[in-house]
C-alpha cells in the first residue's frame, strides 16, 4: 500500500496517530495506582488502550492508499473498537458511581450494547452517524454522573473528567458537522479537528481520573 496523497487525509491519519501514543503513555500512569485500586485502574487503563487501538487502527484506515473495499473491510475491527471504548466509559463511570461490584454486574450488559452497536453498522444504509448517536449517549450519561458527583463532593476530580467530557461532546459536535476543512498552518478536515480536540478531552479526563486515585491514596496513609 502507498501512503495517501490527499492533504487532509494525511493530517487526519497523523492526529489519529498522536492521539493514539498520548492514550498509550497515559495508560501507563495508572500503573502505580494499583495499590490504591486495582479493578478501577485497570478500567481506566482499558479505556486508553483501546482508544490507542482505534487511534491506530484509523491511522492505516486514512493513511493508505487502498480500495474501497479494504477501507470498508478495515473500518469492521475499527468499529468494534469504538463500540467497546463507549462501554468502558459506561464502565468506569458505574464504578465511580456505584462502586466495584455493580460495576463488575453491569460487565456482560455493556458488552452486549457494543456488539449491539457493531450488529448494527451491517444493516445496510447505515452510516456512520449511528456511532456518533452511540457516543452521544454514553457521553451524556457519563456527564450527569460526574456532574452530580463532582457537585456531592464524592470524587475527587469528577468535576475535572465532567469538563473533560464536555470537551469530548464537542469534538463529536464538530465531526458530526461536516465535511470541512480549516486550514490552521496544515489543512485539516472534520475527522482532523475531533482528533485534536479529542487529544485535550482525553488529557482532561485523565487528569481528573488521576486527581481521585492520588486523593485516594493520600487517605490510606
Amino acid at each position: 500500500m502507498q501512503l495517501i496523497t490527499i492533504p487532509t487525509e494525511q493530517t487526519t491519519a497523523i492526529t489519529d496517530a498522536i492521539l493514539g501514543l498520548e492514550a498509550f503513555l497515559l495508560a501507563g500512569f495508572f500503573q502505580r495506582f494499583m495499590h490504591v485500586d486495582r479493578l478501577r485502574a485497570r478500567y481506566w487503563q482499558m479505556l486508553l488502550l483501546l482508544t490507542g487501538l482505534a487511534s491506530f487502527q484509523g491511522t492505516v484506515a486514512h493513511g493508505f492508499e487502498m480500495s474501497k473495499g479494504t477501507y470498508e473491510l478495515l473500518w469492521k475491527p475499527l468499529l468494534i473498537t469504538l463500540g467497546l471504548i463507549i462501554a468502558n466509559i459506561a464502565l468506569v463511570t458505574l464504578y465511580d458511581l456505584c462502586g466495584k461490584n455493580t460495576a463488575k454486574r453491569a460487565c456482560p450488559l455493556l458488552l452486549a450494547m457494543a456488539l449491539g452497536f457493531f450488529a448494527i453498522t451491517f444493516i445496510p444504509g447505515v452510516t456512520f452517524l449511528i456511532f456518533i448517536i452511540y457516543e452521544a449517549i454514553g457521553l451524556l450519561f457519563a456527564l450527569a454522573v460526574y456532574i452530580i458527583l463532582a457537585a456531592r463532593k464524592k470524587r475527587s476530580g469528577a468535576g475535572i473528567i465532567a469538563m473533560g467530557i464536555v470537551l469530548q461532546m464537542a469534538a463529536a459536535v464538530a465531526q458530526a458537522a461536516g465535511p470541512y476543512e480549516v486550514h490552521m498552518l496544515w489543512t485539516f478536515n472534520h475527522n482532523g479537528i475531533y482528533h485534536l480536540i479529542g487529544m485535550a478531552a482525553t488529557l482532561i479526563m485523565i487528569l481528573g481520573a488521576l486527581k481521585g486515585f492520588r486523593n485516594e491514596e493520600r487517605q490510606m496513609v
